[in-house]
């Protein structure tokens, strides 16, 4: 019998924004574009400052996985 691994901890929002827009060679401002928000807003996000959105907001989390190029529950946080 093999014991299993334990899980690997999910990526705050700010740490997982911060890498893939590090691996995709993309800009917070493109990514505040492309969602359409406040350049501001992303900051906040990104430095921890300001709480994700609620997963309900399929407004924002629908852009932001497509700019990312992440499935829709990458994000949640």
């Amino acid at each position: 019998m093999t014991s299993s691994s334990p899980p690997k901890p999910r990526d705050t929002v700010a740490a997982l924004l911060r890498r893939r827009l590090r691996e995709i060679k993309r800009s917070p401002e493109e990514l505040a574009e492309a969602v359409e928000v406040p350049a501001r807003y992303i900051d906040d996000l990104m430095s921890g400052s300001r709480r994700p959105p609620l997963p309900g907001r399929t407004d924002i989390y629908e852009k932001m996985t497509s700019f990312l190029r992440l499935g829709r529950n990458d994000v949640v946080a």
